[in-house]
């Protein structure tokens, strides 16, 4: 009697072992695998590794653009980012593009008055300021307060 107890046990056992190796790994989300990519973009960058970051960050956008669509606001938040490496690398062209993408889109998806919109507008006042054009810079800084003084 003792021995087909132990025989059980070791037969449920080894099917709880074989049922729990064979179950399948969860699957990741559009938006965990556009994270996991984005955080490493970060991650690369603040390493100084540039131009590793960029090549992330343009995978991370077109992911974006695939996952979530062209116009969704994690494709403005790509565009920021890799705007931002591209700008660490002196390609000022290609970075005030994506800002001013990004900024479109936001504006469009979440209005011309609310504070996410005054946050993009911040990033583009930066880029400005950084290249020198002060001009700029100070009448996306002084939309952007204008936003934050009416949300209050």
């Amino acid at each position: 009697m003792k021995k087909k107890l132990i025989a059980a046990a070791l037969f449920i056992v080894t099917l709880c072992a074989s049922a729990c190796a064979q179950q399948p790994k969860p699957v990741e989300s559009p938006l965990d695998v556009w994270v996991k990519m984005t955080d490493d973009a970060v991650t690369l960058y603040t390493q100084r590794k540039h131009k590793e970051a960029i090549a992330l960050a343009e995978k991370a956008l077109e992911y974006a653009k695939k996952n979530f669509g062209p116009e969704h606001p994690n494709v403005a938040e790509s565009m920021d980012n890799l705007a931002t490496y591209l700008t660490a690398e002196g390609e000022y062209a290609k970075a005030e593009d994506l800002y001013k993408k990004a900024l479109v889109i936001v504006e469009k998806d979440f209005g011309l008055d609310n504070e996410y919109t005054a946050i993009f507008l911040n990033y583009l006042s930066d880029f400005y300021r950084k290249i020198g054009k002060e001009d700029e810079a100070k009448k996306l800084e002084d939309r952007a307060k204008a936003i934050r003084r009416k949300n209050r």
